[in-house]
C-alpha cells in the first residue's frame, strides 16, 4: 500500500462595499491505496486562510475563532475602544462588520462542510456577544444594544444584578417569540460579583439546516450555568403540538431535550422551561407523543401569548 498527496489551491472572491476580496483555500487529499482492497480510502484536509481544519469538532471551534478574531480585528482597525450603545453610528459599523464576517463564513463552508455554517453561527454567535458586552463603556452601569442583519438579531444587556429584587428579569420580546430570563447570581460575571452581561438572539432560516421545528435562538452568558430559575421562552409552533423543547449539544451534533420542559402548548405557540443557557428550538416529536398538553394550560398560554403581544405592540407605539 501508499499514499498519494493531491494538492489544489482555491480561491474565493468576497465583494463587499465595492471591494474585492481573495481568501485562498488550500484543498489537501491523501489518498490511501491498497492493492490487496478494491476500494482507495480518500482523507482530506482543508486550509483556510492559513489555519487547518482537522476533525468536525475543532474545525467548529477553529472556524468560529477565526470569525471572531475577523470582527475584533476589524473593530480594532475602526479605532472603537469602547461601545456606546446609544450611538447610531457605532451600531451600523457593528451591523455591518457583523454581516461582512457572516457572509465570508457562509462562502467559506462552500468550500468546507456546509452543514458546519449554522452551527459555526451559534458559535460566534455566544463569543462576539461576549466580546462587544466587554466593550461597553465601562461608565454604564446598565445598557441595552440591539442590533439586526440579514443573519439574526442580536440583543446584547448589561446590567447590575440585586439580591432584594427577587423577581428582577431579562426579558424580550419579538412579534412572535418571548423571552424571559430571571435574575440569578449564577449569571454573575466572574469578576464582577454584581454585572450581568447576557447575550440573546433569534437566528434566521436556520431550521432547515439544523432539523428544527421552527426558529432558533441563543440565550448565554460568558460562562456555563446551571440555573437556579430556569429560563422562560415562547417559540412559535406553526399549528403543531407535535413538538418539544430542546437545544443543540455541540458534543453529540444533535437536539437533545435534557433539562428542558415542554411546558405547554396552543394553536400558534410552545411554551418551554430548561435550567441551563445554550441555543434553543422547538423539535419534532418522532418516537414519542408528548402527553403534558393540557386544554387549561393551552388556554393560560393563549392568554399570556396575547397579553404579551399586545404590551409589546402598545411600547412600540409609545
Amino acid at each position: 500500500s501508499y499514499t498519494e498527496e493531491i494538492r489544489e489551491n482555491v480561491t474565493g472572491n468576497i465583494i463587499e462595499n465595492n471591494n474585492l476580496f481573495e481568501e485562498p483555500i488550500s484543498v489537501v487529499t491523501m489518498r490511501k491505496v491498497d492493492k490487496t482492497l478494491p476500494t482507495i480510502s480518500l482523507e482530506t484536509t482543508i486550509t483556510v486562510s492559513g489555519h487547518i481544519v482537522g476533525d468536525k469538532d475543532s474545525a467548529l471551534e477553529k472556524e468560529s475563532n477565526y470569525m471572531k478574531d475577523a470582527f475584533l480585528a476589524d473593530v480594532k482597525k475602526a479605532n472603537i475602544s469602547k461601545i456606546d450603545p446609544n450611538d447610531e453610528n457605532t451600531k451600523l459599523f457593528i451591523t455591518e462588520t457583523l454581516t461582512k464576517v457572516l457572509s465570508r463564513a457562509k462562502l467559506r463552508s462552500k468550500f468546507e462542510d456546509v452543514k458546519m455554517y449554522p452551527k459555526t453561527v451559534l458559535q460566534v454567535t455566544e463569543k462576539i456577544g461576549n466580546n462587544i458586552l466587554e466593550m461597553i463603556d465601562p461608565n454604564l452601569k446598565e445598557a441595552i444594544l440591539i442590533v439586526k442583519t440579514e443573519h439574526f438579531e442580536l440583543k446584547l444587556v448589561k446590567k447590575t444584578f440585586s439580591e432584594n429584587n427577587s423577581k428582577a428579569s431579562t426579558a424580550w420580546m419579538t412579534s412572535d417569540k418571548e423571552i424571559i430570563l430571571p435574575d440569578q447570581p449564577e449569571l454573575c460575571t466572574g469578576d464582577k460579583n454584581n454585572e450581568l452581561q447576557i447575550t440573546m438572539a433569534t437566528h434566521n432560516n436556520m431550521e432547515d439546516d439544523l432539523k428544527s421545528a421552527g426558529d432558533i435562538i441563543t440565550v448565554s452568558v460568558n460562562k456555563n450555568v446551571n440555573l437556579s430559575k430556569p429560563i422562560i421562552f415562547l417559540l412559535p409552533n406553526n399549528g403543531s403540538q407535535s413538538v418539544s423543547c430542546a437545544y443543540w449539544s455541540f458534543n453529540t451534533d444533535v437536539w437533545s431535550k435534557d433539562g428542558c420542559t415542554t411546558v405547554c402548548h396552543n394553536e400558534t405557540h410552545t411554551k418551554c422551561s430548561c435550567d441551563h443557557l445554550t441555543n434553543f428550538a422547538l423539535i419534532f416529536n418522532v418516537h414519542e407523543r408528548f402527553l403534558g398538553d393540557s386544554r387549561f394550560h393551552a388556554l393560560q398560554l393563549t392568554y399570556i401569548t396575547y397579553f404579551g403581544f399586545t404590551i409589546s405592540i402598545v411600547c412600540m407605539i409609545l
